[in-house]
């Protein structure tokens, strides 16, 4: 855990975070572990995109395509502040769409902070920008298909207070927005959330915490009449089970209340867990079932069971590999029409091969599969990649 965060003691063990998908369960603040000058990169990128309109089988377009980009990385880590922001841009040339040939763009950045302010007191905050075009499962924020370049932010900060040695508050507000560019996706998809959350934690021992929280959510869209309210009442616990192994598990209920439609309860619950191996391979898994806002259009809610996996290793001191897996099952409740059910899997893999410090090559693969019942929503898809980037 940060360094900011180390006079609360037991009181912090891996909190839970309201939104940005499966990836900010678990983390709040920043966990670098040493300090890093900034870095920049020049990257190369080739391959090739068996579905890249993300059609059913029979109207898929394949192509191959091509571009590179810049990135960077900066942390920092002292007695009472741990920093990190990392981030890149992309534009990749595609021969083939359905439009043509065309540039896309990816561009991610994200920051990461914990500060201890004073002895019970400290700050933390988590934000991420992206400018893309590929659907992020992990996220879950975006339409699951590949259809138009689409904004997304989030940004949470939470506020930690030491009431005493084993009891704390922590306060947080989190927002959320994704915006489109395309006409009918921006109509169906353009959001601004809104998260308040409340946590009372108590400290059982120095490795493990249970909490109960609170948070009100408010969803407003631009222009689809899907605004609503929400109020999460949950209970937690959070547990360093050995110096290699610790976990964040949270469940309880969520009460909705769309403008439309009627109010309703459904259960929610979101757990991760972070293992290493050994010195050299890394495990995380991240889980949540709960009402989302993506994709609703057109029904009364989405419920969604999505989990993922990340496996990183470091081979030799030249090689390094990742896996990645992602699922997701989500049931959409209709009104005056017949239910939908989806399944999605997303499976990633990659390999680094670094020269020296500065220099490497690199490959990835990635297949997606996804289901529905309504069919023209099914696709399979490949990528490839081979690709070189230089530091300095």
């Amino acid at each position: 855990m940060a360094i900011a965060l180390a006079s609360l003691g037991h009181l912090i063990s891996l909190p839970t975070a309201e939104a940005q998908g499966l990836l900010g369960i678990g983390q709040y603040g920043s966990e670098i572990g040493k300090a890093q000058p900034l870095t920049m990169s020049v990257h190369g990128v080739a391959g090739w995109d068996s579905n890249v309109n993300t059609a059913p089988s029979g109207q898929e377009i394949d192509t191959f395509f091509g571009g590179g980009g810049l990135s960077l990385g900066y942390s920092m880590a002292n007695d009472t502040t741990r920093f990190d922001l990392n981030g890149g841009l992309d534009a990749l040339y595609y021969d083939e769409t359905a439009q043509g040939g065309d540039v896309f763009y990816n561009t991610r950045f994200t920051a990461n902070l914990g500060h201890q302010i004073s002895r019970r007191l400290s700050i933390t905050n988590n934000g991420l920008f992206a400018y893309e075009i590929e659907p992020d499962y992990l996220i879950g924020a975006s339409a699951a298909f590949r259809n138009d370049q689409y904004l997304y932010g989030y940004n949470r900060t939470a506020v930690w207070f030491s009431l005493t040695d084993l009891l704390a508050l922590v306060s947080s507000y989190t927002i959320e927005g994704v915006r489109y560019e395309d006409d009918l996706l921006s109509f169906r998809e353009d959001r601004l959330s809104h998260y308040f959350g409340e946590q009372l934690r108590y400290a059982l021992d120095r490795q493990t915490s249970v909490r109960a929280e609170y948070r009100y959510g408010m969803t407003r869209y631009d222009q689809a009449p899907l605004d609503s309210d929400a109020h999460y009442f949950l209970a937690g616990i959070d547990r360093n089970f050995s110096e290699y192994t610790s976990g964040s598990f949270a469940a309880g209920a969520e009460y909705r209340d769309y403008d439309r439609f009627d109010a309703f309860w459904r259960p929610y619950a979101e757990a991760g867990i972070r293992h290493r191996v050994t010195e050299d391979i890394t495990v995380r898994w991240m889980g949540r079932a709960g009402l989302e806002n993506n994709e609703v259009f057109g029904f009364r809610d989405r419920y969604t069971y999505r989990t993922g996996v990340i496996v990183e290793q470091t081979v030799t001191s030249n090689l390094t590999t990742n896996v990645g897996v992602s699922y997701l099952h989500s049931e959409f409740d209709a009104i005056g029409a017949p239910d939908r059910t989806e399944d999605a899997v997303l499976v990633n893999a990659g390999l680094a091969y670094h020269f020296n410090p500065n220099f490497e090559v690199n490959a990835g693969y990635s297949f997606a599969t996804y289901s529905s019942d309504e069919t023209e929503r099914e696709y399979d898809r490949h990528r490839i990649t081979v690709g070189a980037k230089a530091s300095f």
